[in-house]
């Protein structure tokens, strides 16, 4: 179940000019003069050596030879750590890790793998060989190698002004992309259905996933996400459902639950969050089938 996520030739014509002989010589007899019995008997021998391509002019010595070299193909890292969503700690290793160019999923394509690595020991992970900058962010996603369902696919973006001016062999270090195990993949699946959620299963449909947290990533509590009709709020207790307290479904984020939301099948378009004295950006952002974007929305 390892399914990638997202976010004019010209032709030359050419034109032949054909030039006549504009004093109606002929390179015959000349018939303009009774008198004249002289017969013009000079033929054009010259020869246009000149073929396409070959340059036969010797008058000067022409030595420019173009030495212009072929830029250098962009190539750098991303690093950082590997995280499970419902535990925050460390992500399991062995794990596959990617970077996605979602640049083309934006307008009903396909997103590209750039570079690939592994999770390894405490969640850390470190992708060589980038080789573009997208312009709707890049996408780390975690997965399983094996296709063997031990997490549900996820992809972390991160944003443009993140690699602005990046170039060869740069290193940007720091990052954080969220995986999602099967068991918690399970029990949001379970949770869903308790509040009467009949669209299908996570782990077919997709969604979008984040916090909602100030600038010290702390958990804002009473915050409601903006972007979609229907979001589904975490709370700390699992036993009546992640997204219900006594049998009513969560109006807000819960600090105790992380502040995490959920947007089952997110379309593309603008999501920012409201709570009481803090401002949100608004992020373009979005998911697809068999896979969670998990997008932490992160007080200004």
């Amino acid at each position: 179940m390892n399914r990638i996520p997202l976010i004019a030739l010209f032709g030359a014509s050419t034109l032949f000019l054909a030039c006549g002989d504009k004093d109606g010589d002929t390179g015959g007899t000349d018939t303009t003069d009774a008198t004249d019995t002289d017969t013009d008997t000079d033929a054009d021998t010259d020869a246009d050596t000149d073929t396409d391509g070959t340059d036969t002019d010797t008058d000067g010595t022409d030595t420019d030879t173009d030495t212009d070299d072929t830029a250098t193909a962009l190539s750098y890292t991303l690093s950082g750590t590997a995280i499970d969503g419902a535990t925050q700690t460390p992500a399991a290793e062995g794990l596959c890790v990617a970077a996605l160019n979602p640049d083309a999923a934006v307008t009903g394509g396909e997103t590209v793998t750039m570079a690939s690595g592994t999770v390894g020991a405490a969640g850390s992970f470190s992708i060589e060989g980038v080789d573009d900058t997208p312009s709707f962010g890049i996408l780390i996603s975690v997965f399983d190698c094996d296709d063997a369902d031990s997490v549900l696919t996820t992809a972390t973006p991160v944003l443009p002004p993140v690699y602005a001016g990046v170039e060869t062999g740069d290193t940007i270090s720091g990052l954080t992309a969220f995986s999602i195990s099967a068991a918690y993949a399970d029990g949001i699946d379970a949770s869903l259905a308790a509040v009467g959620f009949a669209d299908g299963s996570i782990w077919d449909i997709g969604g979008m996933m984040g916090g909602v947290w100030d600038n010290t990533y702390s958990p804002i509590n009473g915050a409601t996400v903006t972007g979609a009709s229907t979001v589904f709020y975490q709370d700390g207790d699992a036993a009546d459902g992640l997204f219900s307290t006594g049998g009513g479904l969560n109006t807000s984020t819960v600090a105790t639950g992380g502040s995490i939301f959920l947007i089952p099948a997110a379309p593309i378009g603008g999501y920012s969050a409201t709570a009481s004295g803090y401002t949100f950006p608004t992020n373009t952002l979005g998911s697809s089938a068999g896979s969670i974007v998990f997008a932490p929305i992160i007080a200004n």
